[in-house]
């Protein structure tokens, strides 16, 4: 069994050297349920790319182990955002961060994509994540989308956001609510 797991090991590493150049310093920006979206996070880490935010939809503690496994691996600090639903916040945070690549859910995505950042669903029903097949296929299919952002960049210059550079301006979170008031009042 460890040779099985070796041999494959070694070639998916060969496999991948093609698109190790192009992931070399490109950032990306994970929204899903936590654990998707760490794990996810911790794939991407493996093939070279740098994790720079997540937005989880919810958070459970016992994720905070997951966290700082993450942490540990990363070149730099990520944004962490526990919302549902709160596309104001992610925009801030996409125009502050110039993620290279956003990967969420298919409906989620629209944000990013008309920020003008490379768009890839988190969870493809087609597409599998297990086993060394599937960090390969994820692999190819993001070093796609980086090659010819076209689509998105064409995207962001026909189709505008709501929010004002005010806002693009502010904090991101300076709208949420603590304790019952708003934190910015």
């Amino acid at each position: 069994m460890e040779r099985l797991i070796a041999a494959e090991e070694a070639e998916l590493k060969e496999a991948l050297r093609e698109f190790r150049p192009l992931f070399e310093g490109k950032k990306v920006f994970v929204s899903a349920g936590e654990f998707r979206a760490l794990a996810t996070s911790r794939l991407l880490q493996e093939i070279g790319l740098e994790v720079v935010g997540i937005r989880s939809f919810h958070h459970d503690d016992f994720a905070n182990v997951e966290y700082e496994k993450l942490a540990g691996e990363s070149k730099s600090d990520y944004v962490v955002d526990i919302a549902n639903v709160q596309p104001f916040e992610e925009a801030n945070l996409l125009k502050r961060l110039k993620p290279d690549l956003f990967l969420g859910h298919a409906n989620g995505n629209m944000t990013a994509a008309k920020l003008g950042i490379p768009t890839h669903v988190i969870y493809n029903t087609g597409l599998s994540y297990i086993g060394y097949r599937g960090v390969y296929e994820v692999a190819r299919r993001l070093h796609r989308q980086l090659k010819n952002p076209s689509y998105n960049r064409n995207l962001s210059q026909n189709i505008r956001l709501p929010y004002t550079e005010n806002w693009y301006g502010a904090e991101p979170f300076s709208y949420l609510n603590t304790s019952g008031r708003a934190v910015n009042e």
